[in-house]
């Protein structure tokens, strides 16, 4: 199985999983995962993507922490914090995890 078919399978599972528990939950739990994965046959390049990645998401974590009660898909909990007072830094945030990713993408071809 390639590498980021892997990686979405773990994203999926934990996007689900918000439903239940707080997305600062999933966020360490995602990360977890996604350390615990073999990366020792990779490139370094995608290696170094990837861990800015985990770190991207890690430093979400830092306002998700702030709505420790908000539950569902995530999606739908990314809309209600782009509505949050805290919108400018969610945005941020947000870039930052999609910027990584990209790195990722870009690593893995």
């Amino acid at each position: 199985m390639k590498p980021l078919t892997i990686l979405f399978l773990i994203l999926f599972n934990q996007i689900t999983s918000a439903q239940t528990i707080s997305l600062s939950e999933t966020i360490i739990n995602y990360t977890r995962d996604l350390k615990s994965l073999d990366f020792s046959n990779c490139p370094n390049d995608f290696k170094i993507a990837f861990e800015k990645h985990i770190k991207a998401w890690l430093n979400f974590k830092t306002l998700s922490d702030k709505y420790s009660s908000i539950r569902g898909e995530l999606h739908d909990i990314f809309d209600e914090l782009e509505k949050s007072e805290d919108s400018i830094v969610f945005k941020q945030l947000v870039g930052n995890i999609w910027d990584t990713w990209k790195l990722v993408e870009q690593s893995a071809n």
